[in-house]
């Protein structure tokens, strides 16, 4: 016996490339929280250079996690 999905599950992936557009949206979705939280928190404090930290956590944890949070320990204790 085949079971039928239920009909409000089809749209989400009768769409093309609807699931890999879904897995790139939540791979997305860390390193950018993570790149905002510490960019409003450098601007908060003042820093300077909050856009060029929140580019750096982004782009290093986009590819690899342990870098950007390396990054992003760096950023605690420089921070002002």
């Amino acid at each position: 016996m085949v079971h039928a999905l239920p009909a409000f599950a089809l749209p989400a992936f009768a769409v093309p490339g609807g699931p890999e557009l879904s897995i790139l949206l939540f791979l997305l979705l860390g390193p950018g929280g993570l790149a905002y939280w510490v960019y409003a928190d450098a601007k908060r404090r003042g820093n300077e250079y909050a856009a060029n930290w929140g580019l750096t956590v982004f782009l290093t944890s986009l590819f690899y996690l342990l870098p950007g949070l390396i990054v992003v320990g760096l950023y605690r204790e420089v921070r002002e």
